[in-house]
């Protein structure tokens, strides 16, 4: 009898979809069957039309309602019924492609139904809290972590992967002797595209002898892209030098760019992009933005660019510093200190560089492939 597994991913924006699709690719065509259970948005969304819709005599759709309710409870609603299709389908298996928000929640209701504790239950954690070499930073947080230790003390997990080698290092510091299931994964990108840099330039108004700075993705606050519009300001921006946001925006941004003295010379792209575009832009650009105040895990536009080749200007924080100055990438700046920032475009536009043996290293260690044996290692 084939193996059956449980994909659960509610969530269609940003990444979501994408590890999806590369999950398909790892488990099927391998005498498994497997089951995606979303939302109806996510069925009917562009992201889901364009990664998975081509895809779908691989697998079977499933669609979950978490209801209404408070916000907070959602995640627990979501473990809920992620255990419910699980056993209604008779699956075997359980991966979540984002396992952050439902870590605790559904490692509780798998206690409290121990008829569940035959899943193989997997996941890939992102973030968990946080290191637990840190101090807790407030009360919730040590409740959060205390929850953590027990739902892993318990074995209720199979495998927990990683991203980010520094969670994976603090968390088998604390947990190896009781919990073997913690994999430092992969953060597998792809490289392929079909729009040459010149066709892209021409396409999306930006000049072929233009120097262009592009952040790929969610524009949002979060990476630090209000900071470096106000940045790319003050730097005073000669005629072709421009930057460049590609994938959907916040309301913010949007006003933020139109407020700015600079807005003549940002070019923005603010819907879905194909990866295709997403890919075509990085290759197609002279550096890549990945800012990043304060996200301390895996960005996946850092492993992107270093597969194309393009030089990254940084955040000063968690992997993507560690991993720029690792892998001599490009350059890191602090963007919440305005000197550092500035500094940091000005590198952008005038001096921009990268050690290109060392970026196709960082590229090669988080290929697909890699990711592929990584999540598929000792399934039968």
């Amino acid at each position: 009898m084939a193996e059956r597994i449980l994909l659960y991913e509610p969530v269609h924006t940003g990444h979501h979809l994408k590890y999806v699709q590369l999950l398909l690719r790892a488990f099927t065509g391998r005498g498994r069957d497997v089951i995606l259970a979303s939302t109806e948005e996510t069925f009917t969304s562009a992201e889901y039309a364009t990664l998975l819709r081509a895809r779908e005599s691989l697998f079977t759709k499933v669609v979950v309602n978490v209801g209404a309710g408070s916000r907070r409870w959602e995640p627990w609603r979501h473990a809920w019924n992620l255990l419910t299709v699980a056993q209604r389908h008779g699956c075997d298996h359980v991966f979540l492609p984002f396992l952050d928000a439902y870590f605790r929640p559904l490692g509780v209701l798998s206690m409290l139904r121990p008829s569940m504790r035959r899943l193989r239950l997997e996941g890939i954690l992102l973030d968990g809290g946080g290191s637990f070499d840190t101090a807790p930073r407030s009360l919730g947080d040590r409740m959060r972590r205390t929850i953590v230790q027990r739902v892993l003390a318990r074995g209720l997990f199979h495998r927990v992967l990683f991203l980010d080698e520094v969670i994976h290092d603090s968390y088998v510091r604390h947990f190896g002797g009781t919990c073997s299931g913690l994999v430092l994964c992969p953060d597998p990108v792809e490289d392929e595209h079909s729009i040459p840099a010149a066709e892209f330039r021409a396409r999306f108004g930006l000049r072929p002898e233009g120097k262009v700075l592009g952040v790929f993705g969610m524009i949002d606050a979060s990476k630090g892209v209000d900071l470096l519009i106000d940045a790319f300001e003050r730097h005073g921006p000669a005629a072709h030098e421009y930057l460049f946001f590609m994938g959907r925006h916040t309301p913010s941004v949007l006003e933020h760019i139109h407020r700015s003295r600079a807005a003549s010379q940002i070019v923005s792209v603010d819907r879905f992009v194909t990866d295709d575009e997403m890919i075509s832009g990085i290759h197609a650009v002279d550096v890549v933005g990945s800012l990043y105040p304060r996200h301390v895990t895996s960005a996946s536009m850092v492993i992107r660019a270093a597969a194309a080749g393009k030089p990254v200007l940084g955040g000063d924080v968690g992997w993507t510093g560690r991993n720029v100055r690792r892998y001599e990438l490009g350059r890191v700046c602090d963007p919440r200190n305005e000197a550092s920032l500035l500094e940091g475009v000005r590198w952008a536009f005038h001096s921009p560089r990268v050690d290109p043996d060392k970026a196709a290293l960082f590229a090669r260690l988080n290929s697909v492939e890699h990711f592929t044996e990584v999540v598929c290692a000792g399934m039968t």
